[in-house]
C-alpha cells in the first residue's frame, strides 16, 4: 500500500521526479514555470493541495501540438483504508492527440 502522502511526494518531489521522468526537474511554485522529460512538457503549477490534488497547466514541444497552446492536468488523490486511488485528467488536448497523450500519461 502506498499512502496518499506517499504518492503525492512521487509526483511532486524533485528528488523523486527522475525516478519516473527519466531526467531531472525542480518543484516550482504556483504560477512558475518548468519542465520535464528534457524540455519536452512545459508545466506550471496553478493549484497545489498535498496529498489530495494538484492542477498544473501542460504545453508540449511537438508539431502535433499547437505552438503555446496549453492543456490542464488536474491529479486527485484518494486516500483508502488500503491504498490511494489517483485519477489523472488532462483537458485541453488538440483533437487528433488524444490517444498518443493517454498513451504517454499511462507510460510514464
Amino acid at each position: 500500500m502506498v499512502s496518499g502522502d506517499d504518492l503525492f511526494g512521487f509526483l511532486t518531489d524533485e528528488a523523486r521526479i527522475p525516478s519516473w521522468s527519466r531526467a531531472p526537474a525542480k518543484f516550482s511554485p504556483v504560477g512558475a514555470e518548468f519542465s520535464l522529460f528534457g524540455g519536452g512538457v512545459i508545466r506550471k503549477y496553478l493549484l497545489v493541495d498535498p496529498p489530495n490534488r494538484f492542477v498544473q497547466s501542460w504545453k508540449l514541444k511537438s508539431a502535433m501540438w499547437p505552438n503555446d497552446h496549453e492543456g490542464t492536468l488536474t491529479a486527485m488523490l484518494d486516500q483508502q483504508a488500503d491504498s490511494t486511488k489517483l485519477v489523472m485528467e488532462l483537458s485541453g488536448v488538440p483533437k487528433g492527440q488524444e490517444e498518443e497523450i493517454e498513451r504517454n500519461l499511462t507510460g510514464y
